[in-house]
């Protein structure tokens, strides 16, 4: 089981010197179900996780909003990548399998399903082929694009800061 720390800001964060590494954590759960990621697209997860959440700060959406988790996906955007993603896919499908089966309540205590289903997300709309490593614009426009949409309340500018705010280069 993966240990992680979230919902602090980046000088609470257990230093790398003690083998914390929010980066690592989220690599090792991908891994495990067989994705490999590449730098650039944890990148794009911690920054969404950054300004969807304040690093983990909030896993039920303030506000009454529907989202939940780190990320803050919506109930219905978990469904729907269910339904009309990975039943086209079996061999990914079998993969996520078990996480695809958990409740709402046991998807916000799972950090691994909801980092999976995150990745998932963004593999669905092509969002890594629109970002470019380092480059926290084409990470926050691709967020915008494809996880906050024109309806959402969130800014790239807004991306930008919270990734900036929180070094999640550094994580």
């Amino acid at each position: 089981m993966v240990m992680v720390a979230i919902g602090l800001s980046a000088t609470q964060l257990p230093s790398n010197s003690h083998n914390y590494s929010l980066r690592e954590d989220i690599r090792t759960i991908l891994e495990s179900v067989g994705f490999n990621p590449l730098d650039k697209e944890l990148d794009l997860l911690i920054g969404t996780m950054s300004v969807e959440s304040d690093l983990g700060k909030y896993v039920i959406q303030h506000n009454g909003g529907p989202a939940i988790g780190v990320y803050q996906m919506e109930p219905s955007t978990l469904a729907d990548i269910k339904t009309n993603y990975l039943s086209y896919r079996p061999v990914l499908a079998q993969r996520v399998q078990t996480l695809a089966t958990l409740s709402n309540d046991e998807f916000i205590a799972s950090f691994e399903a909801q980092t999976v289903f995150c990745y998932i997300h963004y593999l669905r709309y092509n969002a890594f082929d629109m970002i470019t490593l380092g480059d926290v614009e084409s990470y926050a426009t691709a967020w915008k694009k494809t996880y906050n949409s024109y309806l959402g309340k969130g800014t790239i500018e807004k991306f930008i800061e919270k990734y900036e705010e929180y070094q999640c280069a550094h994580l």
